[in-house]
This record gives C-alpha cells, structure tokens and sequence, in this order.
C-alpha cells in the first residue's frame, strides 16, 4: 500500500482509498495528475540539459574557431613572437641561451640547437628592438653537414619548400635572395658562404 498526497487539499492518504477522505477528489484523478507532472519536470530537465549541451558546443568551436584564426595570424611571426612584443616579454618566451643583451635594450641575441627540429643546424638569432619593441628577427644557421648530412645549398633549398608550402611562390631579388610578404611580415632568406640567413621584418616599417 502506497501514500499519495492529494491534489486538491494537500492531504496524505492511502492509494487504495476511491477518494481523498478530507476533500472527496478522486483518487483516479490526483494518480493521472501526478503523471503529467512528473512527464512535465521530464520535459524540464531534458530541455534544460539540451540547452546546456548546445551551449557547451557552441563555447567550444567558438573556442576552436578563435585557436585557428590566432593560430592562422600567428603563423607568419616567428615562432608566434608578433612585432611590437616588449624586449622583457621576448626575453621570456625564447628558450634557447641568451648569449648577449643590450643594455639599451635595442637587441638580443638567442643560440638554439637543431633549428625547427633539423638535426645539426645551428641558430644564431637576434632579436632587434626600437622603443624596446620588437621590429626584425635576424637568424644566421650554421649546417654541420657531419651531423644533418645536407650542404648549406640544400638547407637553404629545404626552407624555401617550407616557406613556399605556407605563403606561396616567393618573389626573387637580383642576387637570388627569396622574399615572402605575408600579412604581417617579410620574410627573406638569403645565403653567405657556408651560412644561411633567414629575416624576419614587420611588414609595416618595409611597405
């Protein structure tokens, strides 16, 4: 035997009983009544728990969507680093040994191992600074050729494949230098004897 509480008063009686003993409402009644609200609160929580799972999707590709597009305008910087970034914050977020600083804070100079994880290729990169922001990146590699087995022609020819598979056919100086104007930079290589030179400029401050 079960307890129901009628609908109509609010009493507690027995479900056995034809009729609630205090106010007289059929008890068949308080029974289908009790059902539509419980079918109701249902409906409830499943709309709500849809409107949260909508609202979760929605975050999350807008979430992904803003990764792309920074990701996308971030792409042309190196390693992400964008112009007008402060000499502290540059400092920061390089990794290599910082060799030498200017007290002026107008550069700042970053030796790396195996550069874009090639294998042997050695980075020599200063950071130039106007203001104590960022304006051009200069990167001399160094090939040993024991170590990578690549001259210093074919690693040159490695980071023209890279760069022409992300920005396209580069333009070609006089003296074979190669030169890319995206979004935000240009981005030339170029090459002295056994070296390769690759330069970053904020395409602002070279338009």
């Amino acid at each position: 035997m079960a307890s129901i509480i009628c609908s109509e008063c609010g009493k507690k009686f027995s479900d056995k009983k034809e009729r609630c003993p205090s106010c007289g409402f059929l008890t068949a009644n308080i029974i289908v009544e009790g059902k539509e609200l419980e079918q109701q609160e249902t409906q409830k929580r499943n709309r709500k728990l849809i409107c949260i799972g909508i609202t979760a999707t929605i975050i999350v590709v807008f979430a992904i969507v803003i990764y792309f597009i920074s990701q996308s305008n971030a792409s042309d910087y190196y390693n992400g680093i964008k112009w007008n970034t402060t000499f502290d914050s540059v400092k920061r977020k390089i990794s290599g040994d910082v060799v030498m600083v200017d007290d002026g804070k107008g550069y700042l100079v970053e030796e790396i191992e195996n550069f874009n994880k090639m294998k042997g290729v050695y980075a020599t990169i200063n950071y130039h600074f106007r203001d104590e922001k960022l304006y051009t990146i200069d990167i001399t590699l160094h090939n040993n050729e024991r170590e990578t087995d690549m001259t210093s022609i074919e690693l040159k020819k490695k980071l023209n494949e890279n760069f022409t598979e992300l920005y396209g056919e580069s333009e070609e100086s006089d003296n074979n230098k190669k030169i890319w104007r995206t979004e935000n930079s240009m981005i030339v290589i170029d090459s002295l004897n056994n070296t390769v030179i690759l330069r970053y400029m904020d395409i602002d401050r070279v338009k």
